[in-house]
């Protein structure tokens, strides 16, 4: 911050200075020393597996993009990943404007955001597991469910405590849901599809997230943080019962394939 305002730019610019470092750094490293590539080993795994297997997805017919979003499975990994970010990009973007409201000064407002980001990454080592363990959807309607107490328990009170645990759960909620989902989507393509649908599939993402971003100052504006958590608690509702359709047309599907 001192830094910065020596140049003669605002203090908050600092942060944004680190980031933009850190995030070339870290393009860097991975441009010049991530061997061997990722992309050439799930190829190879591919091979040996169409060759023991069959029946694996790796010998099915090539699909196109339309024929591989609307498998049920593929559906659901998809909404599960562009719904939550909606959700948890929805209510985490004005947050800090609330708590400007109701006179929380920075400090507050950068512990609720790093209780919100802990959320979002300090657990990631576990989440694997949990998903490796109970299964994709279950972590998903694990993950929605985390995803409504964040926004049934945001609008009850402005004070530090209440937010902070509102803003963690919202972060872990989008953990849950994203990763599982990200799972689901790698489970379900072959590895020539991945590229193609993985990168449509992040851009769905975007959108939503953009989406998020560029609705909720008027959302606020009419109906304040309530508004809001409520806009966020319906969009949830809608992605849990999106896992249990979704999931029994592809139980139903499976069944008549046998």
């Amino acid at each position: 911050a001192n830094w910065m305002e020596a140049r003669g730019y605002p203090a908050d610019v600092g942060p944004f200075v680190i980031a933009t470092i850190a995030i070339s750094i870290a393009l860097l490293i991975l441009f010049f020393f991530l061997y061997p590539d990722p992309g050439e080993l799930a190829k190879q795994v591919a091979k040996v597996e169409a060759a023991e297997n069959p029946d694996s997805i790796e010998n099915a017919a090539p699909r196109t993009l339309f024929q591989i979003f609307t498998s049920p499975t593929v559906l659901l990994a998809l909404l599960s990943m562009t719904i939550s970010y909606f959700v948890m990009a929805f209510v985490m973007v004005i947050t800090p404007l609330h708590m400007d409201h109701h006179d929380h000064g920075l400090a507050n407002v950068s512990l609720v955001i790093s209780a919100h980001t802990m959320g979002m990454f300090g657990l990631s080592f576990l989440t694997g597991w949990l998903i490796d363990k109970f299964g994709r959807i279950a972590m998903i309607r694990t993950g929605v469910l985390v995803l409504i107490a964040a926004c049934v328990l945001a609008p009850v009170s402005p004070t530090l405590a209440p937010l902070s645990l509102a803003l963690f759960l919202l972060g872990l909620g989008w953990n849950f849901c994203y990763v599982a989902g990200s799972s689901l989507l790698s489970d379900a393509l072959a590895a020539h599809e991945r590229g193609r649908a993985q990168g449509a599939s992040e851009l769905f993402v975007a959108v939503g997230a953009g989406a998020a971003s560029l609705s909720v100052g008027a959302i606020f504006a009419q109906g304040d943080y309530l508004l809001v958590s409520g806009v966020g608690l319906a969009f949830s509702f809608v992605l849990l019962v999106c896992s249990f359709v979704l999931n029994r047309t592809t139980s139903h599907k499976a069944l008549s394939d046998k």
